[in-house]
């Protein structure tokens, strides 16, 4: 057994995600490598893989940290469309 398994009606992950669903989010953001794992299995579970996604933490500052390119101009990237 790779994780424990409560016994639970729902596993916490799922229901996390249909709560983060249901307030508009289409990402969720955690620092935890145990936490993500068990949110992207938790986003196939609830079967919300084209609805939502989980991103670390780092990636979300990367993708918004605003970059010099070369000859001065500044460059910045998106966030990925989920």
């Amino acid at each position: 057994m790779l994780f424990y398994e409560p016994k639970e009606e729902q596993r916490m992950g799922v229901l996390r995600v249909k709560m983060a669903a249901e307030a508009g989010a289409n990402v969720i953001v955690t620092a935890c490598p145990f936490c993500m794992v068990n949110i992207e299995d938790a986003i196939k579970v609830a079967g919300m893989e084209a609805k939502m996604a989980a991103i670390d933490l780092t990636e979300l500052v990367d993708q918004h940290i605003v970059r010099q390119a070369p000859g001065g101009m500044e460059a910045q990237r998106e966030l990925t469309e989920v």
